[in-house]
């Protein structure tokens, strides 16, 4: 079963938000006034009752579920990159976070949906402005094939790229290079998902029946 706890914003959120900052300003991005992913502010089913938003998420794999295939992918892309760049060998850092409860989803109990933090995983080295445009194919590759399509945040400015892809339940792909710490970053954040227990019990939590007895 999943346990979950709050835990605080990491150094690489912070970054991710500095980097929309930067593509806003100077890579010239266009930035909507809707939903912001770096924000969590998709208002999109708000005027939705829980009986849908449940319906949605119940045709949804579960968290447990869709993290195995998140860190399944991430697996393969650091191997393809080392394969095809020379990389030298990942190291996965922590530990996964939870965080109870989905903004885009708030008819749904906190108990009964949530959201996850991958582990990051990281080589102590960077990848050139020479090899960027190599690497990006190679991940989009790699990730296309577990639904991660729809580009994001791009920022390249210097020895610095960032690169964000989404796929259809809002789960962020980030690659980002060229930090102080001159190495690659690794990571991926899950969309909305049921707990385990959740799905099977197949209703909403506020309208279960309780257990007698």
């Amino acid at each position: 079963m999943t346990k979950w706890k709050p835990v605080p914003r990491s150094d690489n959120n912070s970054l991710g938000f500095l980097a929309t900052a930067i593509a806003c300003t100077v890579v010239l991005t266009a930035c909507s006034n809707g939903a912001d992913p770096y924000l969590d502010n998709d208002n999109s089913r708000e005027d939705m009752s829980l009986q849908h938003q449940w319906s949605e998420l119940m045709q949804r794999p579960n968290i447990d579920e869709v993290v195995a295939k998140y860190e399944k992918m991430q697996k393969e892309v650091t191997e393809a990159l080392s394969s095809e760049l020379g990389l030298p060998q990942w190291s996965i850092g922590g530990n996964n976070s939870t965080n109870p409860g989905c903004n885009d989803f708030r008819q749904v109990d906190s108990w009964d949906a949530i959201k996850e933090s991958i582990a990051g995983t990281t080589t102590p080295a960077r990848i050139s402005t020479e090899q960027w445009p190599k690497a990006v194919d190679t991940i989009k590759r790699v990730v296309a094939g577990h639904g991660f399509t729809t580009p994001g945040l791009v920022v390249d400015k210097g020895d610095f790229h960032t690169m964000d892809l989404y796929d259809g339940y809002g789960a962020k792909f980030n690659v980002m290079t060229g930090t102080e710490g001159n190495n690659t970053v690794i990571g991926v954040s899950t969309g909305c998902h049921l707990l385990p227990e959740a799905k099977q019990r197949g209703v909403p939590r506020s309208t279960a029946t309780p257990p007698t007895g």
